[in-house]
């Protein structure tokens, strides 16, 4: 349309300038003192036209311009919709691989869940996981981390989902040592406390900062990580210390599990 407009507006110049130029070689002598009056006109229309086809063409310009902006833009989302596919897939890889290592170190199998709910209470902590009954689970399997930080044990089991019991839930036991000095004692669950080491006798060397393992003297396999310590409290009189154990799984990130299949 307005490619029209123009070619029309340059058709009329055409023809005043014609005009013009047959007007000053028959009747020069009569026009040359009117000359002026036409000539104002056209050239202010020239000048006009000349203006609005610079316009049309930066406006075009700037219309190729924006194409290309949007054109890029859209093969960066691209690039970054790509690169985010490439992190999730190195991801899943790099847990696959620490799952399959750890299975292998442990001799054991096992079944991969994904965590879609917490749950706080007086009792502790709970997970909710998108694995049930219908996946092989049962009440009383361990649940760990690709790293083997242990999270637990499953409590109540659905169809297709199941409650995790954390390690620091009041119901929570598992036999445990030091895995620096080897003294034993018995992980309890002590909710916001954590956990604490029962049965450490005041010869037993013990010390904050020391890692605490699972023992493998009952259902849980042995060196799974359970913490450190982080008190240890000694009382004239008394048989047992009092150590206290900060969860591992306190300290890391995690939306993924393993349950150890028996």
């Amino acid at each position: 349309m307005m490619r029209n407009k123009f070619l029309a507006y340059l058709i009329f110049l055409i023809f005043i300038l014609l005009a013009m130029a047959l007007a000053s070689r028959f009747w020069i002598g009569q026009i040359v003192p009117n000359v002026g009056i036409i000539q104002r006109p056209a050239v202010y229309l020239f000048e006009k036209m000349n203006g609005f086809r610079m316009f049309w063409d930066e406006f075009r310009r700037l219309g190729k311009v924006s194409n290309d902006n949007v054109a890029l833009r859209e093969k960066v989302d691209d690039l970054t919709s790509q690169l985010s596919k490439f992190k999730n897939l190195e991801e899943e890889n790099n847990y696959l691989r620490k799952s399959l290592n750890l299975a292998e170190k442990h001799k054991f199998s096992f079944v991969d869940a994904s965590i879609f709910s917490s749950s706080a209470s007086l009792d502790g902590l709970n997970f909710l996981i998108n694995k049930g009954s219908s996946d092989g689970l049962e009440s009383g399997l361990v649940v760990v981390t690709d790293e083997g930080v242990l999270i637990g044990r499953i409590g109540d089991v659905f169809e297709t989902f199941s409650r995790v019991v954390s390690v620091i839930d009041s119901s929570f036991k598992v036999t445990a040592r030091d895995a620096a000095s080897g003294a034993g004692g018995i992980a309890v669950g002590a909710v916001r406390n954590g956990l604490n080491l029962d049965l450490i006798v005041e010869d037993d060397d013990v010390r904050e900062g020391d890692l605490i393992v699972s023992s493998g003297d009952d259902l849980f396999p042995a060196a799974l990580i359970i913490g450190t310590v982080d008190l240890v409290e000694t009382k004239a009189g008394e048989l047992f210390k009092k150590v206290r154990i900060k969860p591992a799984f306190d300290q890391i990130r995690f939306s993924r599990v393993l349950i150890i299949k028996k």
